[in-house]
């Protein structure tokens, strides 16, 4: 082959050989040489479209052999010559169409700008993106050597191509397991030509859910977040892995009546005993075949109008049903007054967050006004409606029911114990931090109902990183520190890896300095303007 000049080679491996509006890709490293060749937007039947393949670096090289293929709605009708280099082609348009550049001349080794123009002519039925390729290229240096290109995202590169990781995600970002099961979580690393797809796996709670090369087992109860981080960048993604108790099923439901006789006004109310006594989903739908005779809401049944009705409990899981047919008298022309008011218990215990519920009774039975007001001596610490008990935080309460007619009460004592802790996580298990800045931990204490969620917080090297009462985490030196967050509630601890680099060199601002000598300079001139008016020179 006929030497070539040494400058035109990486010319073309140089090449951002390209349609219109392309520019070199973000990811470009170390490339040495670049060729890169677009696409053409559609324009059916539209002529001599014309798509230049520049030189946009040329760092010199020898000569380079090119076959360009283009799409079967492209017709190539010509080629003009910009004159930049010696360029061969030919007049037979086919695809492949061929083309051949040497370096003639030293001015050749730093030449850049158009190369040529190719003319193609679309077809009347085209749509979308046509591609124009490289079909086939040779390359020779120097020496006379040829040298192999790598095909890259539809560009042709001599020189190292690194990938960076712009970010990572898993197939899964939650997962519900039994103790004992395992299931396998996949990275997806972007974009999917990345250099180094390596990756690193972690576990928040190991006593809860354990991770190897994205398989996670189950080996415990509660809950726990499976961090993949992209050995390149430190790219993460997170799945909560969840590990629940076995359930209770429900298996049927009862009601502590089966029938009731109420006056028109009047009310009354039915309590749901849902079996086992264990259920996990306790939870009973109400509902009344005549809602115009009787209405029920959560139990209670206030009756509307003559006639008879009958109420259904339904629990939510299972279906399970229970009824209680309601006849409705006609109210007595002659008011009873309420004489007094029972309820059916004195005092109860229960865990913050657990409701119960107080079932009331009027003296005498047949009393004109049934109608009861509850209330609670501390929200706080409980709350009612409609007899429903709701414990909210430890202590005690006292639930009061009163008559609307003749404002007799009762009262029941409601004693809520606190919600012991059971476990906390972080929501990093490490973290790398230059020299001055900071981070922030954030620590989950379980379960979300705890009733004391206080925490404490340390470091294993206070030179290295310090940690607030927030969990605010500074970078002081370079080096690796552990930091740990502690429950109050049971002493259940977490921690962080923390490791401090230095931090990256950062230019200086004087734009403060700039702005003080201008405003030193203004007050100098408006001070001397006043002496000179003063003593009469202007």
């Amino acid at each position: 082959m006929k030497k070539i000049g040494v400058t035109a080679l990486v010319l073309v491996m140089a090449l951002a050989c390209s349609l219109a509006f392309v520019s070199a890709p973000a990811d470009a490293v170390d490339r040495d040489i670049q060729l890169s060749i677009a696409t053409v937007s559609s324009q059916p039947g539209a002529n001599s479209v014309a798509v230049d393949l520049t030189i946009d670096k040329n760092v010199g090289f020898f000569g380079a052999q090119i076959e360009i293929g283009y799409d079967s709605n492209l017709t190539l009708t010509g080629v003009r010559d910009a004159g930049l280099m010696d360029v061969t082609y030919g007049t037979n348009y086919s695809s492949p169409y061929g083309i051949y550049v040497q370096s003639e001349t030293v001015g050749d080794a730093t030449a850049t700008g158009t190369l040529l123009t190719l003319l193609f002519n679309v077809s009347s039925s085209a749509s979308g993106e046509m591609q124009v390729y490289f079909n086939k290229i040779s390359m020779f240096n120097s020496d006379e050597y040829e040298i192999s290109p790598a095909y890259n995202n539809g560009k042709v590169v001599i020189g190292e191509i690194v990938v960076p990781v712009a970010g990572v995600a898993l197939d899964k970002t939650s997962v519900t397991l039994d103790v004992g099961e395992s299931a396998q979580l996949t990275p997806v690393i972007a974009p999917t030509d990345a250099t180094n797809k390596n990756v690193s796996w972690m576990s928040t709670d190991t006593s809860v859910a354990t991770v190897s090369g994205g398989s996670v087992k189950a080996v415990g109860y509660g809950a726990a977040s499976i961090i993949v981080t992209t050995e390149d960048g430190s790219k993460t993604a997170a799945c909560t892995v969840t590990v629940a108790k076995p359930s209770t099923p429900v298996t049927g439901i009862t009601l502590n009546k089966s029938s009731m006789t109420l006056t028109v006004g009047s009310s009354d109310s039915l309590i749901a005993n849902v079996q086992p006594a264990d259920a996990t989903n306790r939870t009973v739908n109400w509902s009344s075949s005549d809602s115009k005779v009787v209405v029920v809401n959560n139990g209670a049944v206030t009756a509307m109008a003559e006639g008879t009705a009958v109420i259904v409990a339904t629990t939510a899981e299972g279906g399970f049903t229970a009824t209680c047919t309601v006849k409705v008298d006609k109210a007595p022309d002659v008011p009873v007054p309420v004489q007094g008011i029972t309820l059916d218990k004195s005092t109860i215990a229960l865990d913050a967050g657990k409701t119960q519920t107080l079932v009331v009774s009027i003296i005498p039975s047949n009393a004109t006004n049934k109608g009861v007001n509850w209330s609670s001596s501390n929200n706080n610490i409980a709350t009612v409606s409609n007899g429903v008990v709701t414990a909210v935080a430890p202590g005690s309460a006292e639930i009061t029911a009163t008559t609307m007619d003749g404002n007799k009460t009762a009262t029941c004592t409601v004693v809520v114990s606190a919600v012991s802790v059971s476990g906390v996580n972080l929501n990093k298990g490490s973290m790398t931090i230059e020299t001055g800045k900071s981070e922030r931990l954030v620590a989950n204490v379980m379960p979300d109902n705890a009733s004391n969620k206080s925490v404490t917080w340390s470091s294993s090297n206070s030179s290295v990183a310090t940690v607030d009462s927030n969990g605010n985490v500074k970078a002081q030196s370079v080096g690796s520190a552990t930091i740990t967050v502690k429950t109050l509630d049971g002493g259940y601890t977490a921690a962080c890896d923390v490791t401090v680099k230095e931090a990256s060199p950062q230019s200086s601002d004087n734009t403060m300095l700039y702005l003080g000598v201008v405003i030193a300079i203004i007050i100098v001139l408006l001070v001397l303007f006043v002496l000179l008016k003063k003593s009469g020179k202007i």
